[in-house]
């Protein structure tokens, strides 16, 4: 026998009209927290959650600091991202006459650094990008 997990945000499992005839063996569920802490879980990584055991020689308020510090810059960095993305896509849509809404326009990384900084620095910026997925994939 197969066992049947519901893990779509409910604390109930779902109920398939099909299933009234089957056997009710290992149906689990979870709760929208433990989806989130398992999804928090696999994007923060070991590393971040160790950055409070290497910074506690400093102390608990200079860490929380620094920690609180490194996530304001990285939250500038999305939302600066983030307007670049919309300013490309707003400006590829004046160019197209608004026939497409901003949802149906496609931005890639090396489209957005082509536009901002020209095609030779598009260029480079794709070769690092592809560089630092290779990076990563063998760490």
């Amino acid at each position: 026998k197969t066992k049947k997990i519901s893990l779509i945000f409910s604390s109930k499992p779902s109920r398939n009209p099909s299933d009234d005839n089957e056997e009710k063996v290992g149906t689990t569920t979870t709760s929208v927290a433990s989806q989130a802490a398992l999804i928090a879980g696999t994007t923060i990584g070991g590393g971040f959650l160790a950055l409070p055991t290497a910074t506690a020689p400093c102390g608990a308020a200079p860490a929380a600091l620094g920690l609180i510090g490194v996530w304001l810059f990285l939250l500038g960095g999305a939302l600066s991202l983030s307007n670049a993305i919309f300013m490309v896509k707003r400006n590829k849509g004046e160019d197209e006459g608004e026939e497409k809404s901003m949802q149906e326009i496609d931005v890639s990384l090396f489209t957005l650094i082509r536009e901002c900084f020209g095609g030779t620095a598009g260029l480079l910026g794709g070769l690092l990008f592809l560089l630092l997925i290779k990076v990563t994939l063998i760490a």
